[in-house]
């Protein structure tokens, strides 16, 4: 299946080398995989993304394989993929705050640190460029956008303690 495929997006970055972006051609057809290579690791699509509390793994679905995105985490929990950005977003319960990291450049980043409490849940609102988050220790649901700005508090009022959030873009 990915035989006719040419690795399109490479950088070198902190000693390993990413691949972002599979540039595949099938019966005359263009088409795109998501899939990166960390360091002589990769993980093809389709992909399972997960949390595993001082790290966050990748399992290949096809063969069962896992692959080691970021380590030396404290406590990950909630964990979402902004997959056209190539940005992994999650929550550090022991740190109390929210990071992301990109995939092209393994940079991470804390988009959230101030006045955050245990947060058991959070999304990514692909479509408006806004991430949500359920602080489950301060019983309160806000969001931002990606970058951890415009930060707003929903609601605190009927929510004991949210544990986990889900989002429709499509009906707001």
């Amino acid at each position: 299946m990915l035989e006719n495929c040419k690795r399109l997006i490479c950088s070198p970055s902190l000693n390993k080398v990413y691949c972002i972006v599979l540039y595949c051609k099938s019966e005359g057809e263009v088409t795109f995989h998501f899939s990166f290579h960390l360091g002589v690791e990769n993980c093809s699509e389709p992909c399972l993304i997960y949390s595993a509390t001082s790290q966050i793994n990748a399992l290949e679905l096809t063969t069962s394989r896992i692959v080691h995105i970021v380590s030396n985490l404290s406590r990950a929990v909630a964990l979402d993929v902004h997959v056209s950005d190539k940005t992994i977003y999650w929550s550090d319960i022991n740190r109390y705050v929210i990071q992301r990291m990109n995939l092209s450049s393994g940079i991470v980043q804390d988009i959230i640190t101030d006045d955050l409490g245990v947060v058991d849940g959070l999304a990514v609102e692909w479509e408006s460029k806004l991430i949500y988050w359920a602080d489950y220790s301060n019983s309160r649901v806000e969001v931002a956008s990606l970058d951890g700005t415009r930060r707003k508090l929903l609601f605190t009022e009927d929510v004991d303690n949210p544990r986990g959030i889900a989002l429709y873009p499509k009906k707001g």
